[in-house]
């Protein structure tokens, strides 16, 4: 390679991570509000109503994901992928064949499974759930099975663009800042517990309207003409061909989510359901990252693909990997330290019974995110088929863990299952991927920082493992963590060229870019 050849490929690659970076950020900011809306409303729920209560609650949101996830045919992350594609190949006629196909299959599924779920609500509640307190609830969440769908896939559409504001606010804000509004309203004129159901059904039509209203004045959309005679063309069964094998991987991730809940209620009660509902929830808070950069990574990295340019895709998935692990190491730390803290705090001692639960989801949401990218790097290559396989694959593994687990060991097994599936998929699709573009996250410059920083946070656990007596004392030990883990990043000498570049735009995004921390950071490389 020459010079100039070098050049051209650091600024792609460069140019890249800008754009990742940049989305990112948006994600990243709108999932943490999210997530403060999300957990204000579980603790409104928990505060003024049994952990009976909120394990229903919390099963019967389950189905709504699951079967809405279910009606979405995979087509939402397959036209995230295709839309991205063809902009590559500058194919823009193609678009508004995949959106009107995108749209009539995923609203027909939709209906006839919300329909079903409606009259079947008896007997999935008597019969499966053994509790006819679930019919109702049921049957009110069917109902938001199609909006809900449609929901997802508008805001899929935008992301195909590389756009993914629409995704924070309407997916992220909107509907987390009407549902625990809604619920102070049932709390103020203290109506029944039912209400609640209503009232996250409210708040997903009105997200709905206001997604429809946008969507009808966007650029994107002006010159995108719905056609049914697309839907029997060649255009139609390829997207459905590429689309339905991602449905087992949406399958998987929700099985990780939410079956456990399902087996927890199948096997033990809905009380229980409730524990591993205060574990997974703060769990998940390591995905994070993940979930932040996921939303622009895959876009951007097929718009690669498409162009050839993969020696640019195979440094974008290290680069971003380290700093995906990294990023989340001090949340995995005070999660996996202090479980018991954490639950106490944010959801009342009547839920220490899930302690162990959240120590061990938090060693399986750690290394999914070690590994996270690899899956979805397979899937801008166009690997679809073989995620299906393993995801199916992982999916068996988690529902054959949970029916041995959970009947001996209760939520801890459930925890045990899931943590089983994420290492199952994981590993395999890392393998995969290495096999195809020689690419794999662990790279010494994230090992070194990782062990130091684990000694370091080791020692300062059992110094003040005693004295964690309010949350402001573990919010001020998890800044610690994140200076522990900043300052050997640079001590150990583990920044590449690209982190100085990745600092320079989120210096640039805050507007603040110090030169001097610039060129001192420089002599780490």
């Amino acid at each position: 390679m020459t010079f100039d050849n070098k050049i051209y490929d650091s600024q792609i690659i460069n140019g890249s991570l800008k754009k990742v970076v940049k989305g990112t950020a948006i994600v990243f900011f709108g999932t943490l509000i999210s997530t403060f809306l999300i957990f204000l409303g579980r603790v409104l729920i928990i505060r003024y109503w049994s952990v009976d209560d909120y394990g229903v609650f919390s099963l019967c949101l389950a189905v709504l994901y699951m079967f809405s996830l279910i009606a979405g045919l995979g087509l939402r992350r397959g036209s995230i992928r295709n839309i991205a594609y063809v902009r590559g190949q500058r194919q823009y006629d193609k678009i508004s064949d995949f959106i009107s196909i995108s749209l009539f299959f995923s609203t027909l599924a939709a209906v006839l499974i919300g329909l079903s779920v409606f009259f079947s609500a008896d007997f999935i509640a008597l019969k499966i759930f053994k509790d006819g307190s679930y019919i109702l609830p049921l049957k009110i969440f069917s109902i938001g099975i199609p909006v809900y769908t449609l929901i997802d896939m508008f805001v899929s559409f935008f992301r195909g663009y590389d756009d993914i504001r629409p995704t924070v606010i309407f997916k992220f804000l909107l509907i987390n800042v009407l549902f625990p509004l809604s619920i102070g309203i049932v709390v103020f004129y203290k109506l029944s517990f039912i209400y609640v159901f209503y009232g996250y059904i409210c708040s997903i039509v009105i997200t709905l309207l206001c997604v429809f209203s946008y969507v009808l004045k966007h650029k994107y959309f002006t010159s995108v003409k719905f056609s049914f005679k697309s839907i029997i063309s060649p255009t139609s069964k390829g997207l459905l061909v590429f689309s339905l094998p991602l449905l087992g991987l949406a399958m998987l991730t929700n099985i990780i989510f939410w079956t456990d809940n399902f087996m927890i209620e199948l096997f033990k009660t809905s009380v229980e359901v409730g524990y591993y509902n205060a574990a997974n929830p703060l769990a998940q808070l390591l995905t994070f990252p993940l979930i932040s950069l996921m939303f622009i990574y895959i876009p951007i990295i097929t718009g690669l693909y498409s162009k050839g340019q993969h020696n640019e895709m195979n440094r974008n998935f290290v680069i971003l990997s380290k700093w995906l692990f990294l990023t989340s190491f001090p949340i995995f730390a005070v999660l996996f330290l202090f479980p018991g803290e954490c639950i106490s705090y944010l959801f009342g001692v009547e839920y220490l019974p899930a302690t162990l639960a959240l120590r061990i989801l938090s060693i399986g949401y750690i290394f999914n995110n070690l590994f996270g990218l690899c899956t979805h790097t397979l899937l801008a290559i166009g690997k679809t088929k073989f995620i299906m396989y393993a995801s199916i694959s992982a999916a068996v593994i988690n529902i054959v863990l949970n029916t041995w687990l959970i009947p001996i060991y209760g939520i801890n097994g459930a925890a045990f299952a899931s943590v089983g599936a994420m290492l199952a998929i994981n590993i395999v699709t890392a393998i995969k991927l290495y096999y195809l573009i020689h690419a794999h996250p662990v790279v010494k410059n994230l090992i070194k920082p990782v062990i130091s920083s684990s000694v370091v946070i080791g020692l300062i656990y059992f110094v003040v493992q005693n004295y964690m007596y309010n949350i402001f004392l573990l919010f001020l030990l998890f800044l610690v963590f994140c200076i522990v883990v900043i300052g050997l990043v640079i001590l150990s000498k583990s920044l590449d060229k690209e982190d100085l570049h990745i600092i320079q735009v989120i210096g640039d995004k805050i507007g603040f870019r110090p030169k001097r921390i610039e060129k001192l950071l420089k002599k780490f490389i």
